[in-house]
């Protein structure tokens, strides 16, 4: 996404190879990107163009998918889990969507299972429904900003340092025909003291962040 664009169509052409020549230095969803058959700027000033360019880009997109970032999910699922055992922490709720599960279902004569009993296995599905998966979202600061060249060894001596540890989130894949609005799909950087994230638009408004510094863990652990 970029603001304020105002270019004529020379310079749109200039700016769309551009655009072609990094997406072939970029990686997609884990892969390496070796072919594109274009790339393409569009602009919406209007509330009906967006609309229309929405439904464009939907049809641009299909068969495809959209990663939308739903890591509001993990709070919601917490809660649920320590509801029943209040030591459960976020990393066990977060692998509860990413571990495929079955559970033994008790023998109707209501005895206890053991390793020779013989049982049921059932499936445990996902806490949501969806394509979910799990995702990086950023980083989380675990030390001060230390001037540049201070720590030896480091990749770029003229850059402050900082050490991090990932982030981590929820992520769903859907089918662009259930987008409503572009800017539901579009990642955005959201930083602040301590954190550096990528999150949807649709997240942040779930969650409303009221006091940036201090409510951003639901985001990740």
């Amino acid at each position: 996404e970029c603001k304020g664009l105002n270019v004529n169509e020379e310079q749109r052409k200039l700016l769309q190879e551009h655009i072609y020549r990094l997406c072939l230095t970029q990686k997609l969803a884990g892969g390496v990107i070796n072919h594109l058959k274009e790339t393409v700027i569009e602009s919406a000033n209007t509330e009906e163009d967006q609309a229309i360019l929405t439904r464009r880009i939907r049809r641009r997109l299909l068969p495809g998918f959209l990663l939308l970032d739903c890591s509001h999910y993990l709070s919601k699922h917490l809660a649920d889990l320590q509801k029943n055992k209040p030591d459960t922490e976020l990393l066990d709720a977060w692998l509860d969507f990413s571990a495929l599960k079955y559970q033994a279902e008790k023998p109707e004569n209501g005895k206890e299972i053991t390793d020779k009993t013989k049982v049921n296995w059932k499936y445990v599905p996902k806490p949501e429904s969806g394509y979910l998966v799990p995702i990086t979202t950023g980083y989380r600061a675990i030390s001060e900003v230390y001037e540049a060249g201070e720590i030896p060894h480091s990749r770029d001596p003229k850059t402050p340092l900082c050490f991090v540890e990932s982030a981590y989130g929820v992520g769903e894949w859907q089918s662009p025909h259930r987008m409503k609005d572009i800017e539901d799909a579009l990642w955005h950087y959201h930083a602040t003291e301590g954190w550096y994230l990528c999150t949807n638009k649709a997240t942040l408004e779930t969650n409303t962040i009221e006091h940036e510094e201090d409510n951003l863990d639901f985001l990740a652990y």
